[in-house]
């Protein structure tokens, strides 16, 4: 198979580079997948740790309202630190935290429902965990891309490298963001009504 003359590393690299923003989220999410693996089949056989995350996982409430709110509070959480974190001088070495502590909790989520409850675990992950991971992943990978752009740039302000922000820049990443956040509301809602459905036919 032969290589295109236009494709080199360097090509890449710059590929990378250019879409930095969006890569490193990426690939801390990705080493946080990895890392929550390895560290549940450590912990395996640790009881006081399995039943830490049978109360973190497991969801007890067969009410649709309080399960929504529940969802809809933690990854509104999640979003307005990685908004937050894009408004002040700190956020753009340590927004990348944020993915990849997300990538270790989806994973250890994953493996702890696989090993405990065998066949419904795969068969719940692959319904209600890993839909809902992905969905929700990705939409905050892409706000944390605005917020890198935002913080850095704050950053250069600051440092006089660039000139202030526009006010058309601000209304550009005002409707991301809201656009983001109705996103997240729509992705805990669908997530907390499959989890609501699926209680009644698959107990865990």
């Amino acid at each position: 198979m032969k290589i295109s003359k236009d494709f080199s590393f360097s090509s890449v690299l710059d590929v990378i580079a250019h879409e930095k923003d969006i890569v490193y989220p990426t690939v801390f999410y990705v080493a946080g997948l990895l890392l929550g693996t390895f560290s549940l089949n450590i912990y395996r056989t640790n009881s006081s740790f399995l039943r830490i995350l049978k109360s973190l996982f497991i969801i007890k409430s067969n009410d649709f309202s309080a399960i929504f709110i529940n969802n809809l509070a933690l990854y509104i959480s999640v979003f307005a630190i990685a908004v937050l974190l894009g408004m002040c001088l700190i956020g753009y070495p340590v927004i990348n935290a944020i993915p990849f502590l997300i990538g270790v909790s989806l994973s250890i989520k994953i493996s702890y429902f696989i090993s405990t409850f065998s066949v419904k675990g795969i068969g719940y992950s692959l319904i209600i965990i890993i839909p809902e991971g992905a969905a929700f992943v990705t939409v905050l990978i892409l706000s944390i891309s605005v917020s890198s752009k935002l913080s850095k740039h704050i950053l250069d302000c600051t440092s006089g490298k660039q000139t202030s922000i526009t006010k058309t820049d601000t209304k550009n990443l005002l409707k991301q963001y809201i656009k983001y956040a109705l996103a997240v509301v729509l992705i805990s809602f669908i997530n907390s009504l499959l989890v609501y459905l699926l209680k009644a036919i698959i107990t865990l």
